[in-house]
C-alpha cells in the first residue's frame, strides 16, 4: 500500500511538472507565444495556456539559438525572447536572426495589442474610480508599499488593483552595468557619450534617440513591460529638449525624436495606455497631443540649493499655470503629479514635519485637488538631501482627508486663489501672501490664510476645517 501511495504521489507531481515547471508566475503567456509565432515557432493557439505546444516552441526556440534553458520560462528567457524578435535579419551573439515572414504572424501581433489595449482601458477606468479626495503619488520609491499611493512608478514596478502603476523606461540613455536599465539589443543603440546626469548610479551612455529604428525598438520595449508587468503604462524622464552635451543631438533633433516615440507609443498602448513624462517646470507644446500625463518634478534655482528654502511667490504662481496649461492640454485621463520640494535643516521625519513645510505641503495638496480633473502630489525630499537618493517624504496626515467625489470642476475666487466643490466639503488654496475671504452659503465666511490651503467637511450649517500647518 505504501508503495502504491509513493508511486501515485510521483505519477501525480510528473503529471504537474509543467504547470510548475513551465512557466514562472507573473509571465505574460500571451506575449511569449505571440513573439513565438513572429518567429516562425508553432506554440498552439495564442490562448494564455502553457500547454505542452508552447513548451515545445520554447524549447526549440532556445535550441535553434543555442541559448540555455532549464525547463522554466522566467524573465530571463522571456528578455532573450523579446530581443530575438525585436532584431530579425541582424546578428545577436553571432547568431543571424529570423523572423517568420508569414503574413499571420503580423496579424497576431496585432491583436495582442489590441488584447493590451483593451486591458489598459479597463484597468485604467476601474482605478480612477478609486480615486480618493487626495491622491498622494509615489516616485522611485520601492521601499514603500504602493496601495497607499494613487499613483507610483519604478524600473521594474509592482502590481496593484488599486494604484496607477508606470514602468520607467530608459530612452535617452543606459546605465552601464545596471540589469534595471538592461533592454537585451539596446547595444546596438548605444553611442559612446557619456551622459553626465545621473553619473550618481554608475556610468551612463546616450542612446541613438534620433535612429527611427531605436525609436521603434524603445516602443516596443515599453509594450512588452507594460504587458508583462500588467502595469497602466510608462515614465519617461528627461521629457523636455534641454539635454545639453550629454546628448548630442540639439534641441531641434531631440523634439523630433520626442514626438516620434509619443505618436509610436500612443498608437501602440492606445488612448488608454498611460504615457507620463518628466517635464520639470516646462510647458511641453511639442508632445503635449498625444501623451496624457506629466509629472512636474520641480527643483528649486539654484539647483543644489533647492532645500534651503520654502517656492517664492514667482514659482508659486508658475506652478499654478503649470497646472492650468496641463490640464487644458494634455490627452485624458489628465494625470499631473505634482512635486514640491521641501525647505530641508535636517534629512529626518521630524524635519519633514515642521510647521512651514506642513503649510507649503497643504498649500501644493491643495493646488494639486483643486486645478486638475486627476491630480497627484508629493511634497518630499529634494535631490541633493542624501547622496544617493531623493523623494523619499513623509506620507502627511492630511493625506486621509476625506470629503468624497468631486461635484464640480475649479472655480476661481481671485487672482492666485481657488476652490473645488466635493460631495461633503471643499478644498481651496491661497497662493498670495495676503489672506482672502471666502463668502459660502448660509453666511457662512471663512479665511484662507496667505499661502496656504484650506481643507473644509461640512458640520451641520457650517464647517469643520483643518489648521493651515
Amino acid at each position: 500500500m505504501k508503495k502504491l501511495l509513493i508511486t501515485a504521489t510521483l505519477l501525480i507531481l510528473l503529471f504537474l511538472k509543467p504547470l510548475f515547471a513551465g512557466v514562472a508566475k507573473g509571465i505574460d503567456v500571451r506575449e511569449v507565444q505571440t513573439l513565438l509565432t513572429l518567429m516562425c515557432f508553432n506554440p498552439g493557439p495564442i490562448d494564455g495556456a502553457w500547454g505542452n505546444k508552447t513548451e515545445k516552441a520554447v524549447e526549440e526556440f532556445f535550441t535553434k539559438y543555442t541559448l540555455k534553458y532549464d525547463g522554466t520560462f522566467d524573465d530571463y528567457e522571456l528578455y532573450h525572447l523579446q530581443a530575438f524578435s525585436r532584431s530579425s535579419g541582424q546578428h545577436v551573439m553571432g547568431i543571424k536572426i529570423e523572423r517568420c515572414p508569414v503574413t499571420m504572424s503580423e496579424k497576431m501581433a496585432s491583436k495582442n495589442q489590441k488584447v493590451l489595449q483593451k486591458k489598459l482601458e479597463s484597468s485604467l477606468k476601474s482605478k480612477l474610480k478609486k480615486r480618493n479626495t487626495i491622491n498622494p503619488f509615489l516616485a522611485w520609491n520601492s521601499g514603500k508599499p504602493i496601495n497607499k499611493y494613487g499613483l507610483a512608478w519604478t524600473a521594474n514596478v509592482g502590481r496593484s488593483n488599486k494604484t496607477i502603476t508606470l514602468n520607467e523606461v530608459y530612452w535617452n540613455y543606459h546605465y552601464v552595468g545596471k540589469s534595471w536599465s538592461y533592454y537585451p539589443g539596446i547595444e546596438e543603440f548605444l553611442t559612446n557619450r557619456n551622459w553626465d546626469h545621473d553619473a550618481e548610479y554608475g556610468k551612463t551612455l546616450a542612446t541613438k534617440i534620433t535612429d527611427e529604428k531605436f525609436q521603434d525598438f524603445i516602443v516596443e520595449v515599453i509594450k512588452s513591460k507594460v504587458s508583462t508587468s500588467q502595469s497602466n503604462g510608462v515614465i519617461l524622464d528627461w521629457w523636455h529638449n534641454s539635454h545639453g552635451s550629454s546628448s548630442g543631438y540639439s534641441k531641434h533633433q531631440v523634439g523630433i525624436a520626442r514626438n516620434s516615440i509619443a505618436k509610436k507609443l500612443r498608437e501602440a498602448l492606445g488612448p488608454s495606455g498611460i504615457i507620463l513624462g518628466n517635464v520639470n517646470w516646462r510647458k511641453d507644446k511639442k508632445t503635449v497631443k498625444y501623451i496624457n500625463g506629466v509629472f512636474l518634478e520641480l527643483y528649486k534655482k539654484p539647483y543644489n540649493q533647492s532645500g534651503k528654502r520654502l517656492y517664492n511667490s514667482g514659482e508659486l504662481r508658475e506652478i499654478e499655470n503649470l497646472l492650468f496649461y496641463y490640464e487644458k492640454n494634455l490627452q485624458f485621463p489628465k494625470l499631473i503629479a505634482l512635486d514640491g520640494w521641501r525647505k530641508t535643516t535636517a534629512n529626518t521625519t521630524k524635519d519633514r514635519n515642521t510647521p512651514e513645510n506642513r503649510k507649503m505641503a497643504k498649500l501644493l495638496t491643495a493646488m494639486s485637488v483643486t486645478i486638475p480633473t486627476n491630480g497627484y502630489i508629493l511634497y518630499g525630499d529634494n535631490n541633493p538631501d542624501t547622496p544617493s537618493g531623493d523623494h523619499n517624504h513623509n506620507y502627511y496626515d492630511f493625506y486621509s482627508f476625506d470629503i468624497g467625489k468631486p461635484t464640480g470642476g475649479y472655480e476661481k475666487l481671485a487672482n492666485g486663489v481657488g476652490i473645488k466643490q466635493h460631495q461633503k466639503g471643499f478644498i481651496a488654496y491661497n497662493r498670495n501672501s495676503r489672506p482672502h475671504t471666502l463668502k459660502l452659503d448660509n453666511n457662512v465666511n471663512l479665511v484662507i490664510e496667505g499661502t496656504s490651503g484650506l481643507f473644509c467637511k461640512k458640520k451641520g450649517s457650517g464647517y469643520d476645517c483643518l489648521p493651515p500647518d
